[in-house]
């Protein structure tokens, strides 16, 4: 398990510098380049100062050797200073990474808590009219763009029901989880549409085995049936979907913590799009990389843990 493990963690390097390198080409693209963003209005007919302040910051250099020194950035997690928050890109990241997570943590269980027993009521009930309508429910949530359905949610219960806060993170306590109920449900709701419909086919698939005939033929009640003896085969592919699920569930975040005024890593990441801000922008990207490759790896060791056929360390 430990070698299995580190395996994965050594493979992730070459998968963050891929995506840095990636992310550092189409900002290169960009009109102008990461020092403008720098320059005051007032050096304006002042070529010696701005010539001395794009040395300074390296700009004047060939494109490969400040394309090196971006690379030397991000193996040594020193992204520089933040342009929009005027903050070490460490310090701003480090600050908004507990928020990100606490959002897409709680958004990630709200999706399963739904998408779980949805799917297995409606394999338990295949082809009635609860079935069809579930299925007609969650395809429009899943149709839905998390944008959206956040504006929706937001328009509802906080200015015309005025339900819950309509933006923010509180001041800690029962303060932040009544103020991080509407994004994390939104990023339930839409991932729990996607993730009921994949149960509710594992679901189907199981039910018709031998095995579950025979249970049924033992006497074992229904709700046995479907909880013991099916659920636990069912959920087999569906645990490794779950944890790919987290790239999904980061990517929603940058837009419904825009929305809400959630000051997280995806607000951070617009604000600094927004500028350019190029050092954030990196850092950022860099950080999702890495919650990604974990995402994968957490699939990996959650199979091995719920089927025992699976031994990751051969």
């Amino acid at each position: 398990m430990g070698a299995y493990v580190l395996r994965r963690v050594l493979l992730t390097i070459p998968l963050v510098v891929a995506v840095a390198a990636l992310v550092w080409g189409l900002l290169q693209a960009m009109p102008g380049d990461y020092c403008d963003s720098f320059l005051d209005p007032e050096l304006n007919g002042r070529p010696e100062a701005v010539a001395a302040l794009r040395h300074a910051l390296g700009c004047d250099l060939p494109l490969g050797e400040q394309f090196l020194a971006a690379m030397r950035s991000i193996l040594t997690l020193d992204f520089g200073v933040s342009l929009s928050q005027r903050a070490p890109v460490r310090q701003v990241l480090a600050a908004a990474l507990p928020r990100t997570l606490l959002l897409t943590g709680t958004g990630f269980v709200l999706g399963q808590l739904l998408a779980i027993p949805i799917g297995v009521f409606q394999a338990a009930r295949q082809g009635r009219a609860a079935d069809v309508g579930l299925s007609m429910v969650t395809l429009a949530f899943y149709s839905l763009p998390a944008f959206w359905l956040g504006v929706l949610l937001q328009l509802l219960l906080t200015l015309v029901w005025r339900l819950f806060p309509t933006s923010g993170v509180g001041n800690g306590g029962w303060d932040t989880a009544w103020h991080l109920v509407l994004p994390a449900t939104t990023l339930a709701l839409a991932s729990a549409a996607a993730d009921a419909r994949y149960v509710r086919g594992a679901m189907l698939e199981v039910i018709r085995q031998d095995y579950i005939r025979t249970a049924r033929a033992k006497g074992a009640s229904e709700a046995r049936v479907l909880l013991v003896h099916a659920l636990r085969n069912a959920l087999l592919p569906t645990v490794a979907l779950f944890g790919l699920r987290l790239p999904y569930l980061f990517s929603g975040a940058v837009l419904v913590e825009s929305i809400y005024a959630w000051p997280g890593l995806g607000r951070v990441l617009y604000a600094g799009i927004s500028l350019p801000d190029l050092p954030l922008i990196s850092g950022a990207f860099f950080l999702f990389a890495m919650l990604v490759a974990a995402g994968g790896l957490l699939a990996d060791l959650a199979t091995a843990a719920v089927d025992p056929r699976v031994r990751l360390d051969r």
